[in-house]
Formats: C-alpha cells, sequence, structure tokens
C-alpha cells in the first residue's frame, strides 16, 4: 500500500512539473501577456471584458492598490498595449496591438 502512495506521489509530482514547463515556455513565446491570470496579463483580461473603467473600479476589481495597478498601467502605455482614451477621464483601454483590437475609442 505504501508502494501505491509513492507511485501516485511521484507521477503527481511529474505532472505538475511538466504543467509548470508548459506555462513557462508558453510565456517564453507570448511574453508576459500570456497568463491572464498574473500581472500585466490580468489587466489586459479585465480591460478586454470592460474597456471603459477608472482605474479606482479597476484596482477594486483586481483587488489591488490603485497606485500598483497605475504602476503597471503605465508600463503597459509606455509599450503600447494601452492608451488613455480621455485626459478628464481616468481610465484606459486596450490599443489595437498584438493581441487584437479588443475596443476603439470611445465617440467622447
Amino acid at each position: 500500500m505504501d508502494d501505491l502512495y509513492t507511485a501516485v506521489y511521484e507521477k503527481l509530482s511529474t505532472l505538475q512539473w511538466l504543467m509548470k514547463r508548459r506555462q513557462m515556455f508558453s510565456q517564453a513565446q507570448s511574453g508576459p501577456f500570456a497568463d491572464p491570470a498574473r500581472g500585466q496579463g490580468r489587466i489586459l483580461a479585465m480591460l478586454k471584458i470592460q474597456p471603459e473603467i477608472k482605474t479606482r473600479e479597476l484596482a477594486y476589481l483586481l483587488g489591488i492598490r490603485q497606485q500598483s495597478l497605475n504602476e503597471l498601467l503605465n508600463k503597459l502605455e509606455k509599450s503600447g498595449h494601452v492608451e488613455r482614451f480621455s485626459p478628464d477621464y481616468d481610465g484606459f483601454i486596450p490599443d489595437r496591438g498584438p493581441f487584437g483590437a479588443f475596443g476603439g475609442r470611445p465617440d467622447k
């Protein structure tokens, strides 16, 4: 019985290692936006769902501080993946970059 537990443990460990390796390989090909559950990918995924959103609301939905969100948004803006669509409105929309057209500029 002990051998069975050891064999199952070894197989699960190997599976976990293979899954992590595949995730790292995918991220190396697609960059930091490959995983919509982490970092800048989370922000882009949320902006894809709701393109016109204030940073205060986005920070609340993502469960991070607004200062941290602003840092990530500034990085995304500098790299050209998102753009601020109105200086009066504190919001961002994803740009038409390598990740497809998530939304256009609002007619405001």
